[in-house]
């Protein structure tokens, strides 16, 4: 090949393939982002949720089983909402992988050097 000639660009993979296991599952667990009756809901009118709730199911897709980063998918809507001038009500107690324990856990993490 020509080092002046490139080869075309591959599209990425999607891994959310369209009525995948995954794909239900991770809909179904970012589905407190949109609900109408969830704990988000005072939110919805300060910050759009469309864009994070893609981006949680996107990125379950992408880890489950593991499902850490639904937290934090959660929570990043959590802080631009109160950002907004918002209050979602407790929504770790009603997300039971996101439990009283999450934070505390995932600061005691962050606190490890693995070096």
């Amino acid at each position: 090949m020509n080092p002046t000639e490139c080869e075309p660009p591959v599209d990425p993979v999607d891994p959310c393939q369209e009525g995948s296991e995954n794909e239900q599952l991770a809909e179904d667990l970012c589905y407190a982002l949109i609900a109408r009756n969830g704990p988000f809901v005072q939110c919805h009118e300060l910050v759009d949720p469309t864009p994070y709730h893609e981006a949680c199911v996107y990125d379950l897709c992408a880890t489950l089983p593991d499902d850490d980063v639904l937290c934090d998918s959660l929570a990043e809507y959590a802080e631009a909402c109160k950002e907004a001038g918002g209050s979602p009500v407790d929504w770790r107690s009603s997300t039971p992988q996101c439990g009283k324990y999450y934070d505390i856990i995932r600061k005691m993490y962050a606190a490890i050097s693995f070096e």
